[in-house]
């Protein structure tokens, strides 16, 4: 009900971009001048405290948080940019980090903070494991790691997961768990063998592969599709474009290679 009370409310931002997940409303927008993008966020917020008005609901500036995403070479050239937007003349605070729907989003995208807290609470859930591995079965120790270590390593992973950091860090935390279940201290890859499980890389590459196949089929919704690009030649009716493949964006620098269009 709701969801159906605040279904126009998408109406009230024609100017940029609103992601709406249940009572959890996020604006955003892009553009190369900051001075630009505060006037069409600002706009927006505006638009979007008189349609509460009409409504009869209430933003709260308290709960409200605002963040200029950038590489890290842009925030050190801007010294760090902030935007002053307001509700009903109170600021809205500046942040570094900002949780959206359980995944820590950092104001460069370099994934620090999410790796940061997802190992924290993998760390905690290994550590419960060893202690009470003595009380039970084999099965019931890969259901614990099934249940309360994979499902977190697996959340939203295609987006931050694509580092060579994030690979390692969850390679290693995967073989800590292997040695507790099985009892072992062989190698890694003797590990992946004995438990017939994928290596942390091999699952983000299946999963993205799933993507893929979900955007190709029409199943993805359109911000997924627009970041693939399929081979097309006009001048040649080559294989590439008869069979759809898709193409690789080229790009320079490293920051660009950590993410899921790359």
């Amino acid at each position: 009900l709701f969801i159906l009370y605040i279904n126009d409310l998408i109406l009230e931002t024609d100017k940029s971009n609103i992601t709406q997940y249940a009572d959890d409303s996020t604006l955003h927008k892009s553009d190369k001048d900051l001075n630009a993008l505060q006037t069409c966020l600002q706009n927006n917020l505006d638009n979007i405290v008189g349609w509460c008005q009409i409504n009869n609901m209430a933003l709260n500036p308290n709960k409200t948080t605002c963040m200029v995403i950038a590489s890290k070479s842009k925030h050190k050239r801007n010294s760090d940019p902030k935007l002053n937007l307001s509700i009903n003349n109170a600021d809205i605070q500046n942040g570094t980090v900002q949780k959206t729907l359980g995944v820590y989003v950092d104001n460069t995208l370099t994934w620090d903070s999410q790796l940061k807290k997802v190992c924290a609470k993998l760390n905690s859930n290994i550590a419960l494991l060893k202690r009470i591995s003595y009380y039970l079965t084999q099965d019931m120790k890969i259901l614990f790691y099934n249940s309360y270590i994979l499902s977190r390593m697996e959340y939203c992973y295609t987006v931050w997961g694509c580092s060579s950091k994030c690979i390692r860090t969850m390679n290693k935390l995967q073989a800590r768990v292997g040695k507790i279940i099985f009892k072992t201290n062989c190698t890694d890859s003797d590990l992946s063998k004995q438990s017939h499980w994928m290596s942390f890389e091999n699952r983000l590459d299946y999963q993205i592969a799933v993507l893929i196949y979900k955007s190709e089929n029409g199943s993805t919704p359109k911000y997924i599709d627009n970041l693939l690009i399929v081979s097309n030649n006009d001048n040649y009716n080559l294989r590439s474009k008869t069979i759809r493949n898709l193409q690789i964006q080229n790009f320079n620098t490293d920051y660009f290679k950590q993410s899921f269009t790359y």
